[in-house]
């Protein structure tokens, strides 16, 4: 990665700290990362030494690179103003106002919320790709890309209240969840095609010491009622990623492994234990894929929609028979007809499962456990 700033963490193991007042040109991110930690509003630095560049480039910059270090605070600082005068040769005071998009009582409650969530789609058993796919899938099933929110459509905050935002949520929201389960995560900030000239955000996660892009935002391809699971962007390399996304490849690390190449046709997904559990691409027959080995098996001779685990069981509509509701036991192969009536959509939140008829009928399903 290059950048002629220290690294938040370089900076902090040198032994600066938000006390640090005075400091050199390449340590103006990590200071400012601080500040935005802490959602300061108003602060003054003072720069000493030599500038390599006119210093309202230096503060360009380095707010244009925050996103790299504590995203989902650097990211919700809305405004910035600055001004600064010389105190001497080589020695300049810049005094900082900043707003944001939260308050500390929001961050609170959202932090909150986030272990709650993860609390209940996580366990300490899981591996870390588990975990990301809990994560990937949760946020894809819960929340609906929207521009016209009550809030402000870019903050996490509005996205966790109404469920609705745009892509800028949804990565900062991954970001974060994945910082609060201790697995690396990068928010990254590029163009993609169709999304015009007001840019695009997505994440990079290190599993198992390789780097993979995720896109959760191109990964929902659903609606309010229901929220269809794929994986054709979730850890992609950089070729991959490259046909239709466009980023500053100096800033992150390089994303080579095609490990997981075989989940990206998958759709219609859910994951139960250490399984994916899913129509096959092909065939839509029910299938279950590992995620220790990433080999495939055949569950069900039946063609099947809609995939979701809820209640030790994965409910789905089987096309074999009508398109009607069925559950599969994954450890008995048990297989159950739930109704007779034609199920059109199935759509999982935090107080259970809603399925959905073509005869305009609902059923409403309580989860007595998402773990």
């Amino acid at each position: 990665m290059k950048s002629y700033f220290i690294s938040y963490e370089a900076f902090k193991q040198k032994g600066g700290s938000i006390k640090t007042t005075t400091i050199t040109y390449d340590e103006v991110l990590a200071v400012l990362t601080m500040h935005m930690e802490r959602l300061d509003k108003q602060f003054s630095l003072i720069l000493n030494g030599h500038l390599p560049k006119p210093l309202h480039e230096i503060l360009d910059d380095a707010f244009e690179q925050s996103h790299l270090y504590k995203a989902f605070y650097t990211q919700h600082c809305a405004h910035r103003n600055y001004r600064y005068r010389s105190l001497s040769k080589n020695r300049i005071k810049v005094d900082f106002t900043l707003s944001y998009r939260m308050n500390r009582t929001d961050e609170k409650d959202m932090l909150t919320e986030m272990d709650a969530v993860l609390a209940r789609i996580t366990t300490p058993a899981m591996s870390t790709l588990e975990r990301v796919v809990a994560v990937h899938d949760y946020i894809v099933r819960t929340y609906s890309y929207e521009l016209h929110t009550k809030g402000s459509p870019f903050s996490v905050a509005t996205f966790m209240k109404e469920k609705r935002g745009v892509c800028m949520a949804y990565a900062l929201l991954f970001e974060k969840l994945m910082d609060r389960l201790n697995i690396p995560c990068y928010y990254v900030i590029g163009q993609a095609d169709g999304e015009g000239d007001g840019g695009h955000a997505w994440n990079m996660v290190e599993i198992d010491g390789a780097w993979y892009h995720v896109d959760v935002t191109w990964d929902d391809i659903g609606h309010a009622g229901n929220h269809e699971i794929r994986y054709r962007y979730f850890l992609l390399t950089d070729d991959q990623l490259a046909k239709n996304h466009q980023w500053d490849l100096d800033l992150y690390p390089p994303c080579t492994s095609e490990r997981f190449k075989a989940m990206h046709n998958l759709y219609d997904a859910c994951l139960v234990g250490d399984e994916l559990v899913y129509p096959h691409p092909k065939t839509a027959y029910l299938t279950a894929m590992s995620l220790t080995t990433l080999q495939t098996r055949k569950l069900e001779e039946i063609r099947v929609q809609y995939c979701t685990y809820a209640n030790g069981l994965v409910y789905f509509s089987n096309y074999s028979d009508g398109a009607t509701l069925y559950t599969y036991a994954t450890e008995t192969k048990e297989l159950t007809k739930c109704g007779a009536d034609q199920v059109s959509a199935i759509h999982q939140s935090a107080s259970g499962l809603v399925v959905t008829y073509e005869n305009g009928k609902t059923d409403q399903i309580a989860i007595e456990s998402c773990a």
